[in-house]
């Protein structure tokens, strides 16, 4: 087996969230821990938090122009003409995140000069907007190695025609490490008094993200809670259709926007509750950090944050788009709250499972057999 020295690993653009901050672990691990060089390339204007971080890592980024087009040959083309500025780097390997630079890698490689490319599947796909989905199975197809992080990721890539034994899971990593913020200093940097119930969700804006149930859910609870009980939403996005809803449930003293956060565990750690709600998911980063953090969660029943939650699932997850379901849950967890060794068991399952050596491990053996032949 030969080992791949030059690794490429591509995204959609220079905005950080969940993949973008897997991608950043997986590369600073590849450097560090495996002695490769990485460059990190993205399709935008290579500006935003992923481009500081690389700096601050001392990792090269490179723009790539924007791909895709109203017809398949042109979103072919554009692949290609995107890729051909990789070639100055030489990489071994391509190592895209999420679907449209999945799907340029896969059909662009040769313009790159790579001799392989990972499909490397971040979500559940259910929710995917790629124009062409004779071009998404071609590149399937065409990819060297499959990767997915939960096993929805693993049922799509099979409805889109993979077989199933070429994909390997590889989950997310976490690189949460001690001392973690307590709970009082959390709060003191969100303005908060200590004494009232905080509830949080992290999560972006998306289709596949349920906030609206989760509002409706929280106008439910809130009259079983203790006065001044506070939901914080936090994540990228415009959010006009919740803050709508917030407006015309009269919840805008207990519901608080904080936008795109970098402080996500002091988020979590300030919480009381952690709570998911989604239609379909992939695998959360910010509930494994929430579990790392010893904080309870609650969320919707899909596969998942079955899988985020392993065998720690039972009794915490209800049915999706069901906000009664979702207010009982979460007055449960806050009038009974489960057990500190509860908390401390399932913490040290998640620093095992989604420790992030292994993550990086795992994707450089995957790298390497995929240039091995």
């Amino acid at each position: 087996m030969s080992t791949a020295q030059r690794i490429a690993i591509v995204l959609c653009g220079f905005e950080l969230s969940g993949a973008e901050h897997q991608a950043l672990m997986l590369a600073r691990g590849l450097v560090r821990d495996h002695g490769r060089s990485v460059l990190v390339a993205a399709f935008g204007n290579g500006r935003g938090a992923v481009a500081e971080r690389c700096a601050e890592l001392g990792l090269p980024i490179i723009r790539l122009a924007n791909a895709g087009g109203r017809w398949p040959w042109l979103a072919r083309m554009r692949a290609y003409r995107s890729l051909r500025a990789l070639r100055d780097f030489r990489p071994d390997v391509l190592v895209p995140f999420t679907l449209w630079p999945n799907v340029a890698c896969a059909l662009g490689r040769k313009a790159s000069g790579a001799r392989a490319v990972l499909w490397n599947q971040r979500d559940e796909g259910f929710f995917s907007c790629y124009p062409h989905a004779g071009l998404v199975r071609q590149a399937i197809q065409a990819a060297d190695r499959l990767v997915a992080n939960s096993s929805a990721g693993v049922g799509w890539l099979v409805g889109q025609g993979a077989i199933e034994g070429r994909i390997a899971i590889v989950v997310n990593g976490c690189d949460l490490k001690p001392p973690f913020p307590t709970r009082a200093a959390a709060r003191r940097l969100l303005s908060l008094p200590d004494g009232l119930p905080l509830v949080v969700m992290i999560a972006n804006e998306a289709l596949r993200k349920d906030h609206l149930t989760l509002i409706q859910a929280w106008a439910s609870a809130l009259p079983a809670l203790p006065p001044g009980a506070r939901l914080l939403l936090a994540g990228r996005g415009e959010f006009a259709a919740v803050r709508s809803q917030i407006a015309a449930s009269g919840l805008a003293d207990a519901i608080r926007l904080l936008g795109p956060r970098e402080d996500v565990p002091a988020i979590l750690a300030a919480a009381d509750l952690v709570v998911h709600a989604a239609h379909a998911e992939g695998l959360p980063n910010a509930i494994i950090e929430a579990m790392i953090l010893e904080r309870p969660v609650v969320g919707t029943d899909v596969p998942g944050l079955r899988d985020a939650l392993g065998p720690h699932a039972a009794g915490r997850l209800v049915q999706p788009g069901n906000p009664a379901a979702l207010a009982d849950a979460i007055i449960a967890a806050l009038t009974a709250p489960v057990a500190g060794e509860r908390l401390a068991v399932a913490a040290g399952w998640a620093r095992d499972t989604y420790a992030a050596d292994r993550m990086v491990s795992c994707f450089a053996g995957l790298i390497d057999q995929a240039t091995g032949g």
